[in-house]
């Protein structure tokens, strides 16, 4: 299970940014718009394993509410989700704290994100420009629901940048191992030849080949309802059938 804890605004809280991403070449590599756990691979496959992330004021505004991680967070009157205003404070706080990087203009944002290429940032992000305006992304078929410029002042940007700490607000980091024990459909862990092995069971998220090495979080519950809850419950009842 790889996370990839959605630096920048984002649209759920189990999301992947949504605006542009770049590697630190200045140039987009992926379809932005899809959760975090699938943005973690193609970011590990990036140079030094980096991604920037830029947007501008006006995208607070592309949605009505905003949601932060675990869904526990509250805005500054006990409610949620955030307003565009409270996601915009959000920000600054983030800038304050020496997180995240703010400019007047793009050109400045840029040069302040540290080892990106600036030039090709710039070229890219013009081409993404393009791309909102007219409605169609020509290189990831992002849908244009989901398309905006990068235009208006001022202008934000985070990096990740790889850990094993998950709460350390960089991307990707290592949470645990999905699939790692052979099992068959009687809970049995198998060896190299899928024979079972005598007297040895598994269940939870360590049971093997349910997962194709990839935990996607695109189906809310799986693991706890069907690896850590269904799965030991028929193992009960094989184990009740055996007495």
């Amino acid at each position: 299970m790889i996370n990839c804890g959605a630096i920048g605004p984002k649209y759920h809280y189990a999301a992947n940014f949504w605006g542009i991403n770049l590697n630190k070449d200045g140039k987009r590599f992926m379809a932005e718009t899809t959760n975090f756990a699938h943005a973690a691979y193609p970011i590990l496959m990036q140079p030094d394993q980096k991604a920037y992330f830029i947007w501008d004021k006006a995208y607070a505004y592309r949605n009505d509410g905003w949601l932060h991680w675990g869904c526990s967070y509250q805005n500054t009157n006990g409610t949620m989700p955030y307003t565009p205003e409270e996601e915009i404070q959000r920000w600054e706080d983030e800038v304050e704290k020496g997180n995240w990087a703010k400019a007047d203009t793009i050109e400045e944002l840029v040069k302040q994100l540290e080892g990106l290429n600036a030039e090709n940032a710039l070229e890219t992000i013009a081409t993404y420009n393009k791309y909102a305006e007219q409605g169609f992304d020509e290189e990831y078929l992002v849908n244009p629901d989901y398309l905006f410029p990068i235009a208006e002042g001022p202008f934000y940007g985070a990096r990740s940048q790889i850990t094993n700490d998950f709460h350390a607000g960089s991307v990707p980091c290592f949470l645990t191992v999905c699939g790692g024990l052979r099992t068959n459909e009687h809970m049995q862990v198998c060896d190299e030849d899928d024979n079972p092995i005598e007297g040895l069971y598994n269940v939870g998220i360590m049971t093997g080949d349910f997962y194709a090495n990839h935990y996607s979080f695109t189906i809310f519950g799986q693991n706890h309802g069907a690896c850590c809850l269904t799965f030991p419950r028929l193992l009960a009842q094989d184990f009740a059938n055996m007495a």
